[in-house]
């Protein structure tokens, strides 16, 4: 992020204007866009006091010196380094993404005289720059407050050199021109999650600035500026981030409606008592309701689903109506990437009939979304023995009394217990479960005919083994309490 509190050009644009042919430029696109303030010359006694937003001009005898000094030099707050040299070092020749843009320019003038071309730039891009603001200004903010809709203040954007400037509004993309792809426009709201002021750079192909269009407190969306168009990077920033303001306000025009509750949903449910509904539980670090109520809505209508969306908590539900499962992990993974939410989860439960089926499966779905612990898409069936086992009370005297002997910490009784879960698992088939333990499978039945004399129990007595399947099950889902 880099919000813009003057009009000072950024490293890209001043090393670009001070190296001559032959020189180069080291640096990633983010460290390319810090703001320089003033040049100073390294000078033998040293810099003196840094406030920020230096360009630090060094002769190549400084090179090493200053390599080492890079991450210091970032913490004061330094935009960028030129080494002014005859040859390149060969320090730099391999250097890769450094803490601070750094310059290398082939010439003889003096240290002075290339601080003096230095502020004489500074001087005159901080004028074009404010110019072009004004332009901006008068194009785009004002058009907004005159009624000028998204459409138009697109089509403004690309009058001022901003071609193929993108809306996003996480549901529907307005674009002035040949739209962005699609891999192009996730990594730009992957890059922009969480950001609600100034612009980001995204490293497509080619790069995009972003900037969030904020209504209020509220992100609406997120305007998105190729770099493929004829304008540099200080004036790209401007366009996108004064884009941005203006769209804003235009959308601050345009009411956007609360999201109702998860009970006034369920209330209100139209159709008849035998219809069918599936609800699906939605949540995301960083991610106001109404945006994922918007994406959801824009997400389910391209396959054509019928929803009503509601609140509760810090989750949004989806309340959808058919007869037939949607593929919830696919709509997760697009919901996640509409969102630019890495972190989106997804928790569904079943297809239930009629008001009060509607209902048990929102319950099923926040049962199955607080179970995860990671991203993605959790259907209440995966989990539902879990839940199930979870509700009885009595479980440690059951598990105590089907496998007491494997509970205590003697030699091989940790061994045994797995031996158990594994061929249990594995549909009590000895040799799936010598490959699974990477043992003999004369070991697994060795194993077996100990954990039948200790426990006193049968493999061969199908009541016995869902007795030990289920105190197995409880036993894991209960281990820490043990």
């Amino acid at each position: 992020m880099a919000p813009r509190l003057s009009y000072e050009p950024s490293a890209q644009s001043v090393l670009g204007h001070l190296i001559l042919p032959g020189g180069r430029i080291v640096g990633n696109g983010a460290s390319l866009r810090k703001r320089v303030s003033w040049p100073v010359v390294l000078r033998a006694s040293g810099l003196g006091d840094l406030f920020g937003g230096e360009l630090i001009i060094a002769s190549e005898a400084h090179t090493e010196r200053l390599l080492r000094s890079l991450d210091a030099l970032r913490e004061t707050g330094v935009a960028a380094i030129l080494i002014v040299t005859r040859d390149v070092p060969e320090q730099v020749i391999h250097l890769e993404n450094p803490a601070i843009p750094l310059g290398i320019s082939l010439t003889t003038q003096p240290l002075q005289q290339v601080q003096t071309s230095a502020e004489q730039f500074l001087i005159r891009r901080r004028r074009e720059l404010y110019g072009f603001t004004q332009n901006l200004h008068h194009s785009l903010i004002d058009a907004a407050i005159g009624g000028a809709d998204l459409a138009k203040l697109l089509h403004a954007a690309g009058q001022n050199g901003a071609l193929r400037a993108t809306y996003d509004s996480e549901g529907d993309v307005l674009s002035d021109g040949p739209p962005l792809s699609r891999a192009d426009l996730v990594a730009c709201r992957i890059s922009a999650h969480g950001l609600s002021t100034g612009t980001i750079m995204v490293e497509t192909n080619p790069r995009c600035i972003a900037a969030p269009v904020m209504a209020g407190n509220e992100r609406r969306g997120l305007i998105v500026v190729p770099a493929d168009a004829g304008l540099d990077l200080d004036e790209l920033e401007l366009v996108a981030e004064t884009l941005s303001q203006a769209c804003a306000i235009a959308l601050a025009r345009v009411r956007s409606e609360s999201v109702p509750t998860l009970e006034q949903v369920l209330v209100d449910l139209p159709g008849a008592r035998d219809a069918q509904w599936q609800v699906a539980a939605v949540s995301a670090s960083d991610v106001s309701s109404s945006r994922i109520a918007r994406a959801i809505t824009a997400e389910l209508a391209s396959i054509h689903a019928s929803v009503f969306v509601g609140r509760d908590n810090d989750a949004v539900f989806a309340v959808v109506t058919g007869t037939n499962e949607l593929k919830w992990p696919v709509i997760a993974d697009n919901l996640s990437m509409r969102l630019g939410a890495r972190d989106l989860r997804v928790g569904v439960g079943r297809l239930e009939i009629g008001p009060k089926g509607a209902d048990r499966s929102s319950r099923q779905a926040s049962q199955a979304m607080a179970r995860q612990r990671e991203a993605g898409c959790t259907l209440f069936q995966e989990i539902e023995v879990e839940t199930l086992l979870e509700s009885v009370v009595e479980w440690e005297p059951f598990v105590r009394a089907r496998l007491g002997p494997l509970m205590d910490d003697r030699a091989g009784r940790k061994d045994l217990l797995r031996t158990l879960e594994v061929y249990l698992d594995s549909g009590s088939s000895v040799a799936a479960a010598a490959r699974i333990l990477s043992v003999h499978r004369n070991t697994v039945l060795y194993r077996l005919s100990t954990l039948q004399q200790l426990l006193g129990t049968s493999l061969d007595d199908g009541r016995d083994v869902f007795a030990l399947s289920l105190a197995l099950r409880l036993y894991r889902l209960h281990q820490r309490a043990l």
